[in-house]
């Protein structure tokens, strides 16, 4: 699997291990009128930033700028606006500055288009629909809440992920970061972990899901929907799936040395040597559940049974 937004988080990770604690914190609070769709684009590279979608038409931004920090917003055009915190001899992004931590309070238009990136500043979004919410992070942890944009786009190292969403589309990546997710309307998730443990609970069936991890534990309840498609890829993490009840699927599993335990189909062990293999359906089998281990356990629920 690729991490290509992982590898530049990691280069930043470097570049802030020295730096040193914070001292005097200046109040801001700045507003200017946006578009109710505009791109918004949120830089800070330690401290903590929040964003809030609000019914207003303004871009309002408050908080406390840590020592030697200056708050830059660039741009005059309402449909594009880029909020950064930049610290001295740093570079335009922030990465390597002096300086102490800033705490940024972000309120926006709830249908903006979101773009938000941090090395080591926690990261709360809430209130958001527009069109994409987007969020990284390296070692801060990033928490999304009470929001349904139409993708929805998270990348952590060592930082969790704990995300409440109505979102259609997910896409979600970490290193060893945890990751926790209650979609109440995917319709396509990808997810791709190295060694974070993951919890995820879908509340409807999903056309498309996809899960690779190479040690993490994973745990998914949820499933695909009729003529939809789950995969599960793993090396050595222990795969759990609870499927709903109604759930129409053919089932094909297996694992080089993985104990794998079924509620539904026949697990089969080859004759010489390691190996196993399930095949199974429920229902009238419209929908393809793949899953795949090298050393790690699967068991497969149903509910009901």
């Amino acid at each position: 699997m690729s991490h290509p937004s992982l590898s530049k988080l990691l280069s930043a990770l470097t570049l802030t291990l020295a730096l040193p604690c914070a001292h005097a914190q200046t109040a801001i609070d700045e507003t200017r009128a946006i578009s109710a769709d505009a791109r918004v684009e949120v830089h800070n590279l330690k401290g903590s930033i929040r964003i809030v979608g609000t019914s207003s038409s303004e871009l309002r931004v408050s908080g406390e700028l840590g020592d030697q920090a200056e708050l830059k917003a660039i741009g005059n055009d309402p449909d594009s606006v880029e909020v950064r915190v930049e610290y001295p001899n740093s570079s335009g992004w922030g990465w390597g500055g002096r300086g102490g931590d800033t705490s940024l309070v972000v309120e926006v238009p709830l249908g903006v288009q979101l773009d938000v990136s941090a090395v080591s500043a926690d990261i709360d979004i809430s209130g958001i629909s527009g069109e994409q919410l987007a969020a990284e992070s390296v070692s801060g942890n990033i928490q999304v809440r009470d929001s349904g944009p139409e993708r929805l786009n998270l990348s952590t190292v060592s930082g969790s992920q704990t995300v409440e969403t109505a979102a259609v589309k997910l896409q979600l990546e970490s290193v060893s970061g945890e990751v926790s997710v209650q979609a109440s309307r995917a319709d396509q998730l990808g997810l791709e972990t190295v060694s974070g443990a993951v919890d995820i609970v879908l509340a409807q069936p999903a056309r498309d899901i996809r899960i690779e991890t190479v040690s993490g534990s994973t745990s998914l309840r949820g499933g695909p929907s009729d003529g939809g498609s789950l995969r599960a890829e793993t090396l050595s993490g222990r795969l759990r799936i609870e499927l709903p009840a109604a759930t129409s699927a053919r089932i094909t599993a297996e694992s080089f040395s993985g104990r794998i335990r079924s509620a539904v189909g026949t697990v089969e062990k080859e004759e010489f040597g390691p190996g196993s293999s399930l095949s199974g359906e429920l229902g009238d089998g419209s929908a393809r559940i793949q899953v795949e281990t090298f050393s790690g356990a699967l068991e497969i629920l149903v509910d009901g049974r």
